[in-house]
């Protein structure tokens, strides 16, 4: 909802420069991924994967709530620009990482297996949500993130 249609999503939320939200997301993109490398080793694939969606969840989370006020005004939306950082950040932190964490099978054997299918059911949602978001975003605006919400709880 944040990372393919961040511009649209800050539009419709009343930013007036949804562009420069989009380089802020980008930016913290990049920083998360560099976090990432630096920090795997250090404190384990799992826990990073988890505090990424937990960090994801809230930020979410925060942007549904945000959702069910007047948003437009100046300070709610800094506080919902706040929110989709934060959970741009913490998605991106937890992504690569979780694929990795996917592909740790036990036994050989089942690895190729399970790793083909966990992706596969994850590019399927992302194809799923690549043409449902736009279309969620138009009518429900920012109340679109308690469908993320309720679907991201870790």
């Amino acid at each position: 909802m944040f990372s393919s249609y961040s511009a649209y999503f800050f539009q419709l939320a009343g930013n007036k420069d949804p562009f420069l939200v989009t380089v802020i997301l980008g930016c913290c993109s990049l920083a998360s991924v560099v976090c990432d490398a630096l920090l795997v080793d250090k404190i384990g694939r799992r826990r990073m994967t988890l505090i990424g969606f937990g960090g994801a969840c809230f930020g979410v989370s925060l942007m549904a709530i945000i959702g069910c006020f007047n948003y437009e005004s100046k300070q709610l939306g800094a506080v919902l620009v706040f929110a989709g950082v934060s959970a741009n950040f913490f998605n991106t932190f937890q992504s690569s990482t979780s694929y990795a964490y996917l592909t740790e099978m036990p036994e050989q054997r089942f690895r190729a297996r399970a790793t083909g299918w966990g992706l596969a059911f994850c590019n399927l949602f992302a194809v799923l949500f690549n043409f449902t978001v736009p279309l969620m975003l138009a009518i429900w605006k920012v109340k679109t993130a308690f469908l993320f919400m309720g679907l991201g709880i870790p």
